[in-house]
């Protein structure tokens, strides 16, 4: 694909940043993280400059980017990648759009591994109210947002609270699944 789209398209193409987004991808599911960065950062780049940095492509990339960067702990660029695609997802989506949501729980997660922990609870914080909002609380992912909550408390030594947000999130899972579904037995 790689070969096929550069040969009908070029390097500097929309479809050419769609194969190097999606290497990107397969690369990060793999746990092959050092090797996916090359590849979201050319997407990136044909993306700034093909269709401009407001658009959700060029915010994608900024987001896959970010992660990146967290899971392998530079979190300064990830800090700064995942804050632009949470400005853009903001701005081109709207704050209640599903990955606007994700944004703000990605900048949260980085504020937390750099110890800025009010930073985090705010944009954590963001995110529970803006995806109860959105779907209820009725929803896995609502639960997951309560867990994580729960674990950047728990990271504070701050038990009773997290305990509160680790309660809440075990409530909704089993109110969705009961005690035999996979997500409440692996959360328990």
């Amino acid at each position: 694909a790689k070969n096929l789209a550069i040969a009908h398209f070029g390097e500097t193409s929309l479809p050419y940043s769609l194969v190097c987004f999606n290497l990107a991808r397969i690369k990060a599911v793999q746990g092959i993280y050092k090797e996916a960065v090359p590849w979201i950062q050319k997407s990136l780049f044909i993306r700034s400059k093909v269709i401009g940095k407001q658009n959700n492509h060029y915010a994608s990339s900024a987001y896959i980017l970010g992660n990146l960067y967290m899971t392998l702990g530079v979190l300064d660029s990830a800090l700064l990648y995942s804050l632009e695609a949470k400005q853009i997802r903001d701005e081109v989506l709207g704050v209640e759009h599903q990955e606007s949501i994700l944004s703000n729980t990605l900048v949260g997660s980085i504020y937390a591994l750099r110890a800025e922990f009010d930073k985090a609870e705010e944009f954590l914080l963001r995110s529970i109210s803006l995806s109860e909002k959105k779907e209820g609380y009725k929803n896995l992912e609502y639960a997951k947002l309560l867990n994580n909550l729960g674990v950047l408390f728990k990271n504070q030594f701050n038990y009773d609270r997290a305990a509160f947000y680790f309660r809440k999130s075990l409530d909704i899972r089993f109110e969705i699944g009961g005690e035999n579904n996979k997500e409440y037995a692996t959360a328990a």
